[in-house]
């Protein structure tokens, strides 16, 4: 609420790694990432080599929206916010970075 309701920030949020040990406290992955998306962020993080971390996270996702865990029309705006970041940066101009000036 911090970000969006005080700041007025209408940009995509992006977690660090969910998996990370400082977050044992907060349960498996895929609480984790309930409480991510629940705080309002859009992309969630799951770095570990492991691909069932990141599937972990998933399912905790589908599973929370269809028992009204987490808010789908706050949902729906956090897909709507990385669809757009998504499009912006496909419609930009490939090639090298400009040189510092």
């Amino acid at each position: 609420g911090e970000l969006r309701g005080r700041l007025r920030f209408q940009g995509v949020t992006i977690t660090d790694a969910i998996e990370a040990g400082a977050l044992a406290p907060f349960g498996r992955t895929s609480n984790r990432a309930v409480l991510a998306a629940d705080a309002g962020q859009d992309l969630l993080l799951f770095s570990s080599r492991s691909l069932a971390q990141g599937i972990e996270g998933r399912q905790g996702l589908a599973r929370a929206l269809g028992r009204g865990r987490l808010d789908r029309r706050a949902f729906l705006q956090s897909v709507r916010r990385v669809m757009d970041l998504r499009a912006d940066l496909a419609a930009r101009p490939r090639g090298p970075l400009p040189a510092p000036r």
